[in-house]
């Protein structure tokens, strides 16, 4: 098949093109301003540069099948909510309108577990999926995933399971949270074969599906990063209750696995096996 990836540079992105170009003709579509495409080097994809008119030129060109967006800007480097909407709602929205158009056969969505009302992130990722739910006559069928927190190892720094295992293999002092939140923590690795499950089994599911993707099991945040420091031998000093919770914070999120399980995917690895994967990077580094 013919798949384009929208945000192909990020971590989720180039994971997903390593991964899908060992079958498929991927088009990895970048913005010319971003920072890096060191994630796509050696990689045998088609890069595409988002210049003028190049979107609409690569579906008039090329019968794309597939388009799996994952776009995010999560506003934690103080983006306006404008940039926001710009990224995680106008822009995809624009090429799920091409995709229709051109007769792509499916639009699959990165999208969030968070609630629309958490912050400006997970409202205007909301909003996008709203829009393309209820397109009217849809040729590309919109599935969106909802991901839990996926982690592995060189992710992007500013997430929170970066800040933790940077810090415990180091062995510095964490300030956290009381750290009772229950997320359910999904390697980067089962992350990829749930969306290549989806990508083979979108025809069983509906336009506007909602697939949850996890493991569906949600450890506490404290369970986890205890688990993290014991397991690399840290001395990390973790100060949990140094943080205030967030207002409105979610204290439990957890995937249902009804979907996945009925195509017949599961995780490989469990949170604590996930710990020891990313670590064995980390030894090898």
């Amino acid at each position: 098949m013919n798949i384009a990836v929208l945000g192909a540079s990020g971590y989720l992105g180039s994971h997903l093109c390593r991964a899908l170009s060992k079958s498929n003709n991927v088009y990895a579509l970048v913005r010319q301003s971003s920072a890096s495409l060191a994630r796509l080097d050696m990689l045998d994809i088609n890069i595409i540069n988002l210049g003028q008119n190049a979107l609409e030129d690569l579906f008039d060109r090329i019968n794309i099948d597939v388009v799996i967006n994952t776009i995010t800007c999560y506003g934690r480097a103080g983006e306006s909510y404008e940039k926001m909407a710009e990224a995680n709602t106008r822009f995809p929205y624009h090429v799920f309108e091409l995709s229709n158009v051109s007769g792509s056969k499916l639009f699959l969505n990165a999208g969030t577990s968070l609630p629309s009302s958490l912050n400006d992130y997970a409202h205007s990722k909301a909003k996008f999926i709203d829009l393309a739910a209820n397109y009217k006559s849809p040729k590309a069928k919109f599935v969106n995933i909802g991901l839990e927190h996926f982690y592995g190892f060189a992710d992007n720094a500013n997430k929170f399971t970066s800040y933790i295992f940077e810090g415990c293999v180091a062995g510095k002092e964490l300030n956290l949270t009381s750290g009772c939140q229950r997320r359910d923590f999904i390697h980067i690795d089962d992350v990829v074969s749930g969306f290549e499950m989806v990508i083979g089994n979108f025809d069983r599911l509906k336009h506007g599906e909602y697939v949850s993707l996890g493991t569906g099991v949600a450890p506490t945040i404290k369970e986890f990063v205890c688990e993290l420091n014991q397991q690399c031998g840290s001395r990390a000093k973790l100060n949990f209750g140094a943080v205030d919770l967030r207002s409105g914070e979610v204290m439990e999120s957890c995937a249902d696995l009804s979907i996945m399980k009925s195509m017949g995917w599961s995780p490989r690895y469990s949170y604590i096996d996930g710990i020891q994967e990313v670590l064995k990077h980390y030894k090898a580094a």
